[in-house]
């Protein structure tokens, strides 16, 4: 059922890019039934709380409301309190904050946003030193804030650490 939820979600999505708004509503409530149903039955599953930010991310890339993002940081927080050495989840969380804060208007709350990403995907990086894609996260978050020298510091880093032929990060830097 957790799985089939991710599925429907992926099927709303494309449902929602084809104009079938109400197909993609009855997708939508039936992979939110099937999230729901597996986190009652299981609520300490932490994979069922990640399909549920996952699906909801899926949601969001449909419509961009806002608190689709919000509720699916709210299921990684949940997940974080189940698995708190997983890295996958401050790194999704600092993703998601990079969503929220691309559609805020409020300077104020921008700043929060802000500040939560690099936050969270600082404490990917301290619970996996070695995760390169957690660096380089980090890296572009510094560069969409228009923070430059952070952000070539950390892809120098990556350069330095991981891959002194990284063609990605060498693109990025050429970019700057």
């Amino acid at each position: 059922e957790d799985k089939f939820s991710f599925v429907l979600a992926n099927l709303a999505y494309a449902a929602a890019y084809s104009n079938q708004k109400d197909l993609a509503k009855q997708l939508t409530e039936l992979a939110q039934y099937y999230n729901e149903k597996s986190l009652k039955a299981s609520p300490k599953n932490v994979l069922y709380w990640k399909t549920k930010a996952k699906n909801e991310y899926v949601f969001y890339q449909a419509d961009v409301d806002q608190q689709k993002i919000k509720r699916g940081i709210t299921a990684l927080v949940q997940a974080q309190q189940l698995a708190p050495t997983d890295v996958k989840i401050p790194y999704s969380e600092a993703l998601f904050y990079s969503l929220l804060y691309d559609n805020e208007k409020a300077e104020k709350q921008q700043e929060k946003y802000q500040q939560l990403s690099l936050t969270e995907v600082n404490k990917a990086i301290a619970l996996k030193p070695d995760m390169r894609d957690a660096y380089f996260l980090k890296a572009q978050l510094l560069k969409k804030y228009k923070l430059n020298k952070e952000a070539k510091t950390v892809f120098e880093f990556i350069l330095d650490n991981f891959d002194p032929q990284d063609a990605e990060v060498k693109k990025e830097l050429q970019d700057l």
